[in-house]
């Protein structure tokens, strides 16, 4: 509401000077300034008017550039395929038929339904479809089998939504402009990332669409999800670029709630032309003609329309940071506590034998290691000696070493603290018991 505001006061402001000037030279002036900003913006910072939303955003290119760009990107993944023996399309000629027809329905719901495209069918059995931005769809065999037509119709759906909304070119040409104005965030990969990831969100909701429109079952993408977060859990890393399984399971049950009144079951709904263009947005500088404010709002609209872009992205990669430090933070957690019990799993292990005075200031242990793995080990060696004055002298030293069922560890004190023993003297075993603490700080099997 506050954007929509912002652009019609710039807009009336520039229309208001125009026609209350005193004579016709102001007038052309405010016209001429607004034609003069409307080409800056443009030659600036592209736009266009969003397939999908309608809304002003940042593009450099047009839809006939895309299909050449994203097609020369398609053909060279067909030609690495080729390189790599992995088949496409033949290899299971009813599982392609099944794809194309399940496509093409979708296709023909979508806002790019008077374009012809191709259906690539990957013979690989991981769960993945993708586009390159122009009119090729690759889904790959793990995509397809033990799926439903429903199911199949949201991924589907999802991957010709990325196109429809131009994301690929959208990204690029947004954070390129971003860098160019000396944005700091459109350098980071995390906000790259979160850009990315609120691109999927959408391409989600807008191909859930499509395949409702089409026919398909929305309720069946949440339990697709469902069944994807049973099956592989969230995984990714913590940069996400798409949501997590989970977040998904209940993103796309919002969707198909919304949607679901557009469904005719099996059938492609006929007022599908009037729900997309429900879906639009009336923008402002689309009803004001260039040289009367129409400028100065399509600038507006597109630099507010970005600015909410930007910062949605920057609220997804603190979003995503803040979960990472968590995650971080429990897992350390994790593996504290598991570092700590098979430490001290080793210290019941391990029993000393004897200890000799090497140097005034070494000395060595002979232990007994019951285990039948080698470990590595950290240990801690606490040194107390109480002097005629009951002054308390402590040395502290820890040394990291492998250990196998019997064997000697030479620990070095700082201070010459067995100045008055003799070498090879060996330490009684009641000032020991007394004066040496030791104990297994850390352990480590020779594998991990």
């Amino acid at each position: 509401m506050k954007r929509r505001l912002a652009i019609i006061i710039c807009a009336l402001l520039f229309v208001n000077n125009g026609y209350t000037a005193e004579n016709d030279g102001i007038a052309d002036f405010f016209s001429e300034l607004d034609k003069a900003l409307k080409t800056l913006c443009n030659t600036v910072a592209p736009t266009t008017n969003d397939t999908v939303t309608g809304r002003k955003t940042l593009n450099a290119f047009s839809r006939k550039q895309q299909i050449a760009e994203g097609n020369a990107f398609a053909d060279a993944i067909l030609k690495e395929l080729r390189k790599q023996n992995i088949r496409i399309n033949d290899f299971n000629p009813s599982m392609y038929r099944r794809v194309s027809r399940i496509a093409e329905r979708v296709l023909a719901v979508s806002h790019l339904r008077n374009e012809r495209w191709s259906f690539v069918l990957v013979n690989d059995p991981e769960f993945n479809a993708f586009v390159t931005g122009g009119s090729v769809l690759f889904i790959n065999r793990g995509a397809v089998e033990n799926h439903s037509n429903d199911e199949i119709a949201a991924i589907i759906g999802h991957e010709i939504a990325h196109v429809t909304a131009n994301h690929r070119f959208e990204r690029k040409s947004h954070l390129d402009t971003a860098k160019i104005t000396g944005s700091k965030s459109a350098r980071r990969e995390w906000f790259q990332k979160a850009f990315g990831h609120n691109q999927e969100i959408e391409a989600d909701k807008y191909g859930l669409l499509y395949a409702t429109l089409a026919g398909y079952d929305p309720f069946v993408a949440p339990e697709l999800w469902e069944k994807m977060f049973y099956k592989y859990g969230n995984g990714g890393g913590f940069m996400r670029t798409h949501p997590a399984n989970s977040e998904r399971m209940q993103l796309t049950e919002r969707f198909a709630r919304k949607w679901n009144s557009y469904h005719i079951s099996g059938k492609q709904n006929p007022n599908f032309v009037r729900i997309l263009k429900s879906q639009k947005e009336t923008n402002i500088s689309d009803n004001t003609a260039v040289g009367k404010g129409g400028g100065v709002a399509d600038c507006a609209e597109t630099y507010f329309n970005a600015k909410q872009q930007h910062e949605s992205a920057k609220r997804e990669e603190q979003r995503q940071q803040y979960q990472a430090a968590q995650r971080e933070q429990q897992r350390q957690q994790v593996e504290d506590i598991a570092r700590v019990a098979f430490a001290n799993k080793v210290s019941k292990l391990i029993s000393i034998n004897s200890m000799y005075v090497l140097s005034p200031t070494e000395l060595q242990f002979d232990f007994e290691y019951s285990g039948n793995k080698p470990v590595r080990v950290e240990m801690l060696a606490v040194l107390t000696e109480i002097d005629k004055n009951s002054k308390v002298s402590a040395w502290i030293l820890d040394s990291g070493t492998w250990i196998t069922p019997s064997y000697s560890v030479v620990l070095e004190f700082d201070t010459p603290v067995f100045a008055n023993w003799r070498y090879g003297e060996k330490i009684p075993e009641n000032y020991r018991a007394h004066n040496i603490q030791v104990k297994i700080i850390d352990a480590k099997l020779a594998n991990s």
